[in-house]
């Protein structure tokens, strides 16, 4: 996970704890959000850990039909929220260009 993560540009530490869990550390804080989706999509993960919050891995084997409902739940509301801020950015941004693009008066 940690070249998977490199090749995403997130530059991180990794630690291993036990036989089964690992420490990774950012030198940018921001990046560990960008991991934590990335690690929570590999089929090997079972859980993260991040800010005293658990993120359920999405092929969790240990974890409750019910647990995994909730997280998917999650997953969707969360990408619908980023799709209608994307969509409201692009729409601001072609607004401000309008407003750029007023015509030149000649004196």
């Amino acid at each position: 996970w940690q070249v998977g993560l490199q090749n995403n540009h997130i530059q991180a530490e990794r630690f291993a704890i036990e036989e089964d869990r690992v420490l990774f550390m950012f030198r940018e804080g921001s990046q560990a959000w960008d991991a934590k989706d990335y690690i929570v999509e590999q089929e090997r993960c079972e859980e993260v850990m991040l800010e005293q919050q658990t993120y359920l891995g999405r092929y969790c084997q240990t974890c409750s039909q019910e647990d995994k409902d909730k997280e998917e739940k999650k997953r969707k509301e969360k990408e619908k929220k980023k799709k209608e801020y994307q969509k409201k950015e692009k729409k601001d941004k072609k607004k401000n260009e309008k407003s750029k693009k007023k015509p030149k008066t000649e004196l």
